[in-house]
């Protein structure tokens, strides 16, 4: 994954159609901050029926020994919860998590439509976390993150990208 795939300016905000077990929401991500240590976003979960309703956390994403690692960020504290993805990796390549944890693989290049459109050269990144979930992911040249997917005994929760809008 090249930085065209995960390195945004401030300002960037993608808005996706969340799903969790049926029940609808909006999610937004937004770049609040980038430096050397990395891409710093906010993640708000929009949840109806009450538009004021918000849950929202810190996250950021960086790179480490060549991987790029997404964590929760909380008072200056970064606790890295994913191996996003492995420079130059290919399809058939994996990687272990933070910690040894989970097992992350790059599934290949592949075309991707969601409500914001169609996206080619899609990476598919494919996490099984420690407890055995599955996490989709797929990532578009100059766009990021168009879709996300997890599977869990709670349920299945999928994010499409509606619309996405560089910073400056």
């Amino acid at each position: 994954m090249e930085k065209r795939f995960y390195d945004f300016k401030p300002g960037t905000e993608w808005v996706f159609n969340a799903t969790f077990n049926g029940s609808k929401r909006k999610a937004v991500y937004k770049v609040v901050e980038q430096n050397h240590d990395g891409t710093y976003f906010q993640y708000d979960l929009y949840n109806p029926p009450d538009p004021g309703a918000t849950a929202s956390t810190d996250e950021i994403w960086f790179l480490k020994d060549g991987y790029v690692v997404w964590a929760d960020y909380d008072l200056e504290r970064i606790t890295p919860y994913w191996r996003i993805y492995k420079l130059g990796s290919v399809q058939g390549d994996s990687w272990k998590g933070p910690g040894g944890k989970g097992e992350s693989v790059n599934l290949g290049v592949t075309e991707v439509n969601v409500p914001a459109g169609r996206y080619r050269d899609v990476i598919h990144i494919r996490v099984i976390d420690e407890d055995g979930h599955i996490h989709d992911f797929y990532y578009a040249p100059e766009v990021g993150l168009i879709k996300r997917e997890s599977h869990s005994p709670r349920g299945t929760s999928i994010e499409e990208l509606v619309s996405f809008k560089p910073g400056r």
